[in-house]
Protein backbone atom coordinates (compact mmCIF):
# COMPACT_ATOMS: atom_id res chain seq x y z
CA UNK A 1 0.00 0.00 0.00
CA UNK A 2 1.18 3.56 -0.34
CA UNK A 3 0.45 6.50 1.45
CA UNK A 4 -2.97 5.18 2.64
CA UNK A 5 -3.58 4.15 -0.91
CA UNK A 6 -6.12 1.09 -0.52
CA UNK A 7 -7.28 1.88 2.83
CA UNK A 8 -10.03 4.51 2.60
CA UNK A 9 -7.85 7.37 2.88
CA UNK A 10 -6.12 9.73 0.31
CA UNK A 11 -2.59 9.82 -0.09
CA UNK A 12 -0.79 11.40 2.45
CA UNK A 13 1.59 14.43 1.70
CA UNK A 14 4.09 15.70 4.28
CA UNK A 15 4.80 19.15 4.25
CA UNK A 16 3.61 21.65 1.52
CA UNK A 17 7.12 22.11 0.41
CA UNK A 18 7.75 18.18 0.11
CA UNK A 19 4.79 18.42 -2.30
CA UNK A 20 5.96 20.75 -4.43
CA UNK A 21 9.56 18.84 -4.29
CA UNK A 22 11.16 22.25 -2.77
CA UNK A 23 12.91 23.04 -0.11
CA UNK A 24 11.33 23.91 3.38
CA UNK A 25 10.39 27.61 3.41
CA UNK A 26 12.58 29.42 5.89
CA UNK A 27 10.35 30.95 8.71
CA UNK A 28 8.14 34.02 8.19
CA UNK A 29 9.91 36.26 11.55
CA UNK A 30 13.15 36.17 10.09
CA UNK A 31 12.29 39.31 7.94
CA UNK A 32 14.93 38.82 5.50
CA UNK A 33 13.72 39.29 1.56
CA UNK A 34 14.67 35.99 0.38
CA UNK A 35 12.56 34.15 2.96
CA UNK A 36 9.97 36.17 1.95
CA UNK A 37 9.93 35.50 -1.66
CA UNK A 38 10.82 31.59 -0.80
CA UNK A 39 7.61 31.57 0.80
CA UNK A 40 6.03 32.90 -2.10
CA UNK A 41 7.60 30.53 -4.28
CA UNK A 42 6.28 28.26 -2.82
CA UNK A 43 2.20 29.86 -2.31
CA UNK A 44 2.63 30.17 -6.37
CA UNK A 45 3.62 26.36 -6.59
CA UNK A 46 0.80 25.76 -4.61
CA UNK A 47 -1.47 27.35 -6.31
CA UNK A 48 -0.52 25.63 -9.46
CA UNK A 49 -0.67 22.31 -7.95
CA UNK A 50 -4.11 22.89 -6.80
CA UNK A 51 -5.39 24.08 -10.44
CA UNK A 52 -3.77 21.28 -12.40
CA UNK A 53 -5.36 18.88 -9.58
CA UNK A 54 -8.63 20.57 -9.81
CA UNK A 55 -8.70 20.24 -14.05
CA UNK A 56 -7.86 16.71 -13.72
CA UNK A 57 -10.59 14.40 -13.65
CA UNK A 58 -12.45 12.78 -10.50
CA UNK A 59 -11.35 9.37 -9.42
CA UNK A 60 -14.60 7.05 -10.52
CA UNK A 61 -15.25 5.53 -7.55
CA UNK A 62 -17.88 3.00 -8.66
CA UNK A 63 -15.36 1.84 -11.44
CA UNK A 64 -12.44 1.46 -9.15
CA UNK A 65 -15.10 -0.69 -6.51
CA UNK A 66 -15.72 -2.68 -9.77
CA UNK A 67 -12.11 -3.54 -10.44
CA UNK A 68 -11.34 -3.90 -6.61
CA UNK A 69 -14.05 -6.52 -6.94
CA UNK A 70 -13.35 -8.32 -9.91
CA UNK A 71 -9.55 -8.26 -8.70
CA UNK A 72 -10.57 -10.47 -5.35
CA UNK A 73 -13.09 -12.26 -6.77
CA UNK A 74 -10.21 -13.69 -9.58
CA UNK A 75 -12.49 -12.49 -12.47
CA UNK A 76 -9.85 -9.44 -13.55
CA UNK A 77 -8.08 -11.04 -16.62
CA UNK A 78 -5.09 -8.95 -17.65
CA UNK A 79 -4.35 -8.68 -21.60
CA UNK A 80 -0.70 -8.19 -22.19
CA UNK A 81 -1.18 -7.37 -26.49
CA UNK A 82 -3.24 -4.62 -25.00
CA UNK A 83 -0.83 -3.48 -22.09
CA UNK A 84 2.30 -4.06 -24.88
CA UNK A 85 0.14 -1.68 -27.39
CA UNK A 86 -0.36 0.99 -24.47
CA UNK A 87 3.67 1.14 -23.32
CA UNK A 88 4.72 1.24 -26.93
CA UNK A 89 1.70 4.05 -27.25
CA UNK A 90 2.96 5.79 -24.35
CA UNK A 91 6.85 6.22 -25.67
CA UNK A 92 5.68 6.84 -29.36
CA UNK A 93 2.51 8.93 -29.50
CA UNK A 94 2.84 8.73 -33.26
CA UNK A 95 1.74 4.68 -32.97
CA UNK A 96 -1.35 5.53 -31.06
Amino acid sequence: MIDGIGRGQPPRIDTPARAANLPAAAPAHTGSAAAALQNDSVSVTLNRITRELSASPPVDTARVSTLRHAIASGNYRIDPDRIAQAIVGFANPARR
